[in-house]
């Protein structure tokens, strides 16, 4: 691990500033940073891949903390909720594209490739942990590969559509991530992302401006931080068109967090003013076209 003094990777900056949240590992405070041009946020130390892929053990999937603010547990557990959660996605993807083949990257158990199969859609799905992705291939019966998307070398032009839930955050470089996609997407398609933005928020932007610590208590499994904004750029630079672009605000979980706290009603004026203005949530989805890069 060492402490990361490279440029930015989406603008090329080298200008940080830090905010106020960290992660205490292996006894070193790692803080989140913030690109002071594009506003792209990141980790003040770098850790390595090889050590990232040590996170990410079966036990990740069994403890829960895959999880996303709406389904909690155990992944295998929680199986068949996310593959009827995973439907309401499907809806959007087929106003624009209503087959073809399908690659989801980072799958799991591949819960939401048994959904886009039920829903017509040829699907593979590619994931770095084989316990899981062994479990799924058996359990749904879908395509599953073992490794990176790098990994596969999948043909160009190959896919109508590909999504990634909750992985772009953990990636070592998105940027670079985003143009692999690019590569093996066909000309005509579509590329779907979910992803937190979880310093977006009432409570964290309060927070940030009064600089009040506060130490972050899961593993440094997040190496980027999104604003809708910054996605969006994110994507215009590597060969992407938005089409449609949600901002949404969780909050079951954080009532059960701060049951006797000032929280609680700050969460609830969040989540209206979310579901009003589509500002201030902590779920981003977007769904994009390819276009040619400049």
């Amino acid at each position: 691990m060492e402490n990361r003094s490279t440029e930015c990777v989406l603008c090329g900056a080298r200008d940080f500033g830090q905010l106020p949240w960290y992660y205490n590992y292996q006894d070193i405070k790692i803080f989140v940073i913030r690109c002071k041009r594009c506003g792209l946020g990141t980790l003040n130390y770098c850790i390595s891949s090889a050590e990232r892929r040590q996170f990410y053990s079966a036990q990740y999937f069994e403890d829960g903390e895959w999880s996303s603010p709406s389904i909690r547990g155990s992944y295998r557990e929680r199986a068949f909720r996310i593959k009827s959660a995973f439907q309401s996605t499907i809806r959007y993807l087929k106003v624009f594209k209503n087959s073809g083949r399908f690659l989801e990257i980072g799958c799991a158990g591949g819960a939401a490739l048994a959904c886009a199969k039920e829903n017509g859609y040829e699907v593979t799905g590619v994931e770095i942990n084989k316990t899981i992705a062994n479990w799924g291939k058996y359990f749904f019966n879908v395509n599953i590969l073992i490794g990176t998307v790098e990994e596969q070398n999948f043909p160009k032009h190959f896919f109508d559509v590909i999504y990634t839930g909750d992985l772009i955050e953990h990636l070592m470089n998105p940027v670079q991530f985003l143009l692999q996609i690019h590569r093996i997407m066909k000309k005509d398609g579509i590329l779907a992302v979910s992803y937190p933005t979880e310093f977006n928020t009432f409570i964290h932007c309060v927070r940030g401006m009064l600089k009040i610590k506060k130490k972050l208590s899961s593993l440094p499994y997040h190496v980027f931080y999104f604003t809708p904004h910054v996605m969006m750029d994110m994507l215009s630079k590597t060969g992407f068109k938005p089409l449609l672009m949600r901002n949404e605000k969780s909050i079951s979980f954080a009532i059960r967090k701060y049951m006797n706290s000032l929280t609680v009603p700050i969460e609830f004026v969040n989540y209206f003013v979310t579901r009003l203005t589509g500002l201030y949530g902590n779920r981003g989805f977007v769904i994009a076209s390819r276009c040619d890069l400049s």
